[in-house]
This record gives structure tokens, sequence and C-alpha cells, in this order.
């Protein structure tokens, strides 16, 4: 069963790529005077990759400070 489920969610992840790839949107971002003007994918890779990079960050300070 819960390889039935994973393989639903590999295949929704795969179909919301190919719609992103043929519907992609734009990001336009005016903060302080710069203007950042990408694509949607390009954009929520990013933050991806921040929320990720936080995470770990997060997971080493924990180790640090739980260390006996």
């Amino acid at each position: 069963m819960r390889a039935l489920i994973f393989l639903i969610q590999i295949v929704l992840v795969a179909l919301g790529t190919i719609w992103l790839n043929y519907h992609p949107g734009k990001v336009q971002l005016d903060w302080q005077g710069y203007h950042i003007e990408t694509s949607f994918t390009v954009f929520m890779v990013s933050v991806l990759s921040f929320l990720l990079i936080l995470y770990v960050i997060n997971h080493i300070w924990s180790m640090i400070v739980n260390f006996p």
C-alpha cells in the first residue's frame, strides 16, 4: 500500500512539473530599488533550496545543543 501511495505522489509531482513547463508563470519583485524578474519555477526552486538550507542549519544546531 505504501508503494502505491509513493508512486501516486511521484506521478503527481511529475504532472505538476510538466504543467509548469507548458504554463510558465512570471514573478516580479520590487524591493528597495532592486527589480527581480524570473519564472515561477526558478522562484520555487530558490525558495525550496533556501528552506532546505534553513532545515539543515536547524538540524545541525539542535544536534550541537542536545549533545551530551
